[in-house]
């Protein structure tokens, strides 16, 4: 009886090791995060339109509070619970489709200093307006909003 109980501790203390091993291990599906194109999106720098760009939300963030804004070849993370810009290289992404896969070391992101941050709900649109106080340009992003119809 004495004999079972230990090696019923001995086990259940095993399995919850192994458990704590198995939970603290990165997964690869989490090592990735898939950025979708925002559609229907606007973006003004400077008060003036810009020609080549695309906004990405993450896969499963449907109130965008991360916004990926690649202009050319240069890739901004608009974090707005933040409040914080980061610039990564273009080869920290990966294209799959109109997708961008990216990995979630943020190492490879530089730290922009921003200024005169604003978020608003305008109707339907959500506004993002932020200044990069290096560069001396301000960033104004309109993103559509559609309305919450569950009651």
């Amino acid at each position: 009886m004495v004999l079972r109980k230990t090696i019923n501790r001995a086990c259940s203390s095993v399995a919850l090791l192994l458990a704590m091993q198995f939970m603290a291990m990165p997964s690869r599906a989490a090592d990735k995060s898939v950025w979708k194109p925002i559609e229907y999106a606007l973006l003004k720098i400077d008060e003036k339109p810009v020609k080549l760009w695309t906004a990405y939300r993450t896969e499963k963030d449907k109130s965008v509070k991360r916004l990926l804004l690649q202009l050319g070849s240069r890739y901004l993370l608009i974090d707005t619970e933040d409040r914080e810009v980061r610039e990564f290289r273009p080869e920290s992404f990966d294209r799959h489709g109109k997708d961008l896969k990216a990995g979630r070391s943020e190492q490879t992101a530089k730290v922009l200093t921003t200024s005169e941050w604003l978020l608003r709900e305008a109707g339907m649109v959500r506004i993002i307006h932020v200044r990069l106080v290096d560069e001396g340009r301000v960033i104004e992003i309109q993103l559509p909003s559609l309305p919450d119809l569950r009651y």
